[in-house]
């Protein structure tokens, strides 16, 4: 009798379904053959804002190109960080720039990778940490920045190699044997 309830209990395990089917799978088996496609830094330039107090500020201009073909590709995360940082450690010290609030950083759903020079992608910098408690660019101060590429079901390529520029747009405005003015 017993073993009989045993059977009908896993019987009924196989029947029954255990919750909804998706198109995508959670870890698509395609990732481990064909890993997130890397992204690219192409320019990072320092821009001088001049305040209505006549002092001024430095925000980025952070220029790349949308490369990601993969279908569940929905933008770039940015990570930025004071300190030269190895890709494994990314982690550690570097601040992901998020302007809106959420993941990720510049939204590209639908986007059509182009290497083109016509469809290079411009995105302004104007702090080192965005709202709600933004930390502004330090005059003098050298940063560095990494993309990664984010996909819908919350994979990440690995960072793109690290782009770096100095929160000045003319170095001998910094005091000589700074990190900028060496």
């Amino acid at each position: 009798m017993r073993s009989r309830f045993t059977s009908l209990f896993f019987l009924s395990f196989l029947f029954t379904g255990c919750g909804i089917n998706t198109d995508s799978p959670v870890y698509p088996i395609s990732v481990l053959i064909n890993p997130v496609q890397v992204p690219a830094i192409v320019s990072l330039t320092p821009v001088q804002i001049w305040e209505p107090n006549n002092d001024y500020r430095i925000e980025f201009d952070l220029r790349y190109y949308i490369t990601n073909q993969e279908q569940e590709f929905i933008g770039y995360n940015l990570y930025s960080s004071t300190t030269a940082t190895s890709a494994q450690n990314t982690g550690y010290g570097a601040i992901i720039y998020l302007p809106r609030g959420i993941e990720p950083s510049f939204d590209h759903i639908g986007a059509t990778p182009s290497t083109l020079s016509t469809d290079i992608v411009t995105q302004r910098l104007t702090d080192f940490k965005a709202s709600p408690s933004p930390i502004a660019f330090q005059l003098c101060e050298k940063y560095f920045f990494r993309l990664q590429a984010v996909l819908q079901n919350g994979i990440k390529s690995n960072l793109s190699n690290q782009a770096e520029a100095c929160a000045i747009t003319d170095i001998n405005l910094c005091p000589s044997g700074s990190i900028c003015n060496p």
